[in-house]
């Protein structure tokens, strides 16, 4: 896989919020975000933590499948499992990285 190299400034961090739909107490959710964070460091301050209760729709589509990883267009990059490939693909798609040189 290409190496990515991140390309946020400072007004597109308030732009891009990617969402990790969860439950309090998900051993799994925090599992998936220390691995995203490790991959992708750069999330950190995009990355908002939401109970996936909170929505009824965000129950009735994702709270069997929980982590669920949305960009910010609010589509679904990785739902239980920490796809590496699958985020690098989306950080491209929605202009947060871009291919290192």
């Amino acid at each position: 896989m290409a190496a990515l190299q991140t390309a946020l400034s400072d007004d597109q961090a308030g732009h891009q919020s990617w969402q990790l739909l969860s439950r309090p107490g998900c051993h799994l959710c925090d599992e998936f975000s220390d691995q995203l964070l490790t991959a992708f460091p750069r999330l950190t301050a995009l990355l908002e933590w939401i109970d996936v209760d909170s929505r009824d729709d965000w129950r009735e589509r994702y709270g069997r499948s929980i982590p669920v990883l949305l960009d910010p267009q609010q589509q679904a990059v990785c739902e239980t499992d920490f796809d590496r490939a699958a985020v690098a693909a989306a950080l491209l798609r929605t202009g947060c990285a871009k291919p290192a040189p």
